[in-house]
Order: structure tokens, then sequence, then C-alpha cells
């Protein structure tokens, strides 16, 4: 038996399909479910019309014509699968009717029917089931009944149940429930199967979109920083030309190092998008903890008065949430140099026993210190952003003005282990 694609079938109980888009006579499995079929019917249709009994000329057309009809619905019922369904129904009561040993060929299509409607069918499949069962008793009471003659009662001359008869009914009636309920559990299993199939692409999908996210999150704040930096530099160097060349050269040196520096960042985060080997990808493309103290340091060197004060043990976090930590500092440094500009700002991590306590204190800005200065715009969506990252393991983001200077602002982010 085929395996049938429930993608291809907008009827499929297991979650919505769209519609194929290319021509069925285009698509291999058209041609492969042809040729199959084909082969089955010049292999067994001569064979229903050649067997011991006497067949008459319009039971010989009948057969045909339901094989035909049978065959034709099979392969509707790939792309339209009620549709390929009453078809194929049709084809069967035909086959039917014409009261033939062969109609017994066509009970290997009604299992097959049972299997398919449980698989792939959405609506109403214990209704058809049903339908398919109810089917299969007309045509099992026909064939047995029709050698009597039509009309007349299964009774002999003396009022007796033709018992033999009755026995086959009842026989077959067990068979007939037998198979189409073993054709409804082997559909079932392949719906379960698809199921399971179509719930791991969307949780792969899922990971995708979410490491999509990661990775949109972190070039944010690789470019929020780096631009801040250098915006902020440019600006100092244009002040600091009128007097001091050599101070303005230097910025120059440092916009061009930070410049680099963010290229790298960009590039490492951008592998994750390739299909390149994953071991060709840099593993530098995610800091963490241990590089707060280097991103303080870069900060002073780029004009920030900032001062860094660990306390407790230092605690091992994982991958992720070391790399949040990172970026509340790099947020909150940001944010700084933007609003504040070259200022005062304390940064503090608190080792508890459950956390680490986050903590950027810094001093009003100065607007004397720069005359030519612009302040730098941001999109308002910095500390908000910062609490959901947080939020996400269970920690949480304050803010709020400045207790320690007067005028200033401070971010305290709590962030368990």
């Amino acid at each position: 038996m085929e395996t049938h694609n429930p993608e291809r079938n907008p009827t499929t109980s297991s979650h919505p399909h769209a519609t194929p888009t290319s021509p069925w006579w285009k698509e291999k499995g058209f041609w492969v479910r042809l040729a199959v079929q084909t082969a089955v019917l010049l292999t067994f249709g001569p064979a229903l019309v050649a067997g011991p009994q006497h067949l008459h000329g319009f039971q010989v057309l009948g057969v045909w014509v339901s094989s035909v009809v049978v065959f034709v619905g099979l392969l509707v019922q790939r792309w339209r699968a009620r549709a390929g369904l009453a078809v194929v129904a049709v084809g069967l009561g035909v086959a039917a009717l014409t009261a033939t040993g062969g109609v017994m060929f066509y009970y290997v299509v009604v299992v097959y029917e049972a299997w398919y409607i449980t698989a792939f069918l959405s609506h109403r499949k214990w209704v058809l089931l049903g339908a398919l069962w109810a089917g299969s008793e007309f045509a099992v009471g026909w064939l047995l009944w029709a050698p009597y003659g039509i009309g007349q009662p299964l009774f002999d001359k003396q009022g007796m149940i033709v018992t033999a008869t009755v026995l086959r009914i009842v026989t077959l009636t067990v068979l007939i429930t037998v198979s189409i309920g073993f054709g409804a559990l082997w559909g079932r299993g392949t719906w379960r199967r698809n199921y399971e199939l179509q719930t791991l692409r969307a949780r792969a999908e899922l990971a995708t979109m979410t490491e999509r996210n990661r990775i949109a999150r972190e070039m944010h704040d690789i470019i929020a920083h780096t631009l801040t930096l250098v915006i902020a530099q440019a600006d100092g160097g244009r002040y600091a030309g009128q007097r001091e060349p050599d101070k303005a050269l230097q910025a120059l040196d440092t916009i061009s190092e930070r410049s680099r520096a963010a290229l790298v960042h960009m590039r490492g985060l951008l592998s994750v998008l390739r299909d390149d080997n994953e071991n060709d990808r840099s593993v530098d493309s995610a800091p963490g903890v241990a590089g707060i103290p280097d991103l303080v340091e870069d900060a002073k060197r780029h004009g920030l008065n900032a001062t860094l004060r660990v306390e407790g043990t230092v605690r091992e976090m994982d991958d992720v949430r070391s790399l949040t930590a990172y970026r509340v500092v790099q947020e909150c440094l940001t944010n700084v140099l933007k609003h504040a500009g070259f200022v005062l700002a304390d940064i503090s991590l608190t080792w508890g026993e459950e956390a680490v306590s986050i903590t950027v204190d810094n001093a009003p800005g100065n607007a004397d210190a720069a005359p030519e200065r612009r302040q730098i715009a941001g999109s308002g969506r910095g500390l908000t952003g910062l609490k959901e990252r947080v939020r996400i393991h269970g920690g949480q983001v304050t803010w709020g003005p400045s207790q320690r200077y007067p005028g200033g602002w401070t971010v305290v982010a709590t962030l368990p282990y």
C-alpha cells in the first residue's frame, strides 16, 4: 500500500493543508499511482470475468465498468478526497449489482478506503465508515440472495430458513466488521504518525522563528551599542578637533576599531543563517558574564567614567542566561551614552544564592561638557525589550530615578541562575 501524503489533501484531519501549487499531471506521484493501478487492472481484470462461473453479457460489462470507475475514483481521490470517494462508491455499487463471485476481489478496495477515511479525513469519518460497512453488508446479502431470484424469500417449502445462507451472511458480517475495523485502526495509526510528524515540523518552525528573533535581538544590541559609541566619538572628535587634533585622530581610530569589531560579531551571527558546516561557525558571537569587565573597560576607553563592582562568589550560568546578563549591562551603558553622555556610571554585580543582581547607576548628563554634542535619539524599546528578555528566564527589570545621583537614572535587573 502506498504512503499517502496528507499535505496533498485539504481534508486531512491533523492540520490544514494548502492546495497543490502545480497541476496534477506534472506531479510524479500521479504517474506512479497511474502505473500501479493500470498494472493491477490489467492483471486481475480479465480474471474477474474468466472464472469458473458462467457470466451473462451484462455481468461482464458491469465488471469492466465497475473496475474502470473504481480505477478513476482512486486517482481522483488523491487530490479531491470526497469526490474520489463518491466515484469509488459508485464503482463498488455497480460491482455489487453484477452479483458475481469476483465482487469479493473489490473488498481489498473497501479495506483500503477504511484506512484512507480514518487516516486523512477530518469530518464525518465515522459516518463514512458506517456507510462503507452498510454497503459491504448489502453487497454480501445481494450476492447470496441473487441465486434464489429477486423478490424470493429465503425460505424453503417447509418454511424453514435456509440455514446455510444465513450462516454465510453472519460469518461474512463478522469478517466485514473485523476487516473494516482493522483498516480503521491502521488508518488511525497513520493519522497519528502524520500528526506527530506535523507537530515536529511545527516545533522545528517555531524553533527557527525563535532563533531568528534571537539573532534579530542580538543584531539590534550590537548595532545600537556600536553606533552609539561611533556617534559619541564622532561628536566628541569634532568638538576636540578644533583644539586638540590628536584627540580627533584618536576618535577616528576608535570608530574604526569599534566598527570592525561590530562587523566581526555581525558575521558570527549571520553565519547561523547559512547552511555551512557548523564547525566553521564562530563561537565568539555570543559573549557572556565573563565579557562584562571588558565591556566596561571598553566604555571607559570611549570616554564614559564607568566603574565595575562585583560582590559575592561568581556562580555558573548557562550560556543563554550569561548572554542575557551581558546584554543587560551593554544596553544600560548604551542608554547612558545616548541620553547622558560621558558621565559617571556605576555597574555592580551582586551574586546571591539564587540569582545575580545587576545594577547600573549613572549621573545626569552635563550639557556644558560638549556644547556641540547632539542627543542621540532612541527607539524607546530598549528597556522594554530588556525586560522581556530577562522575564523569559524568570527574572525582572526595574528602572527609575537614581537615588545616588540626583537627576540620574538607575536600572536594576535580577536574573536567576
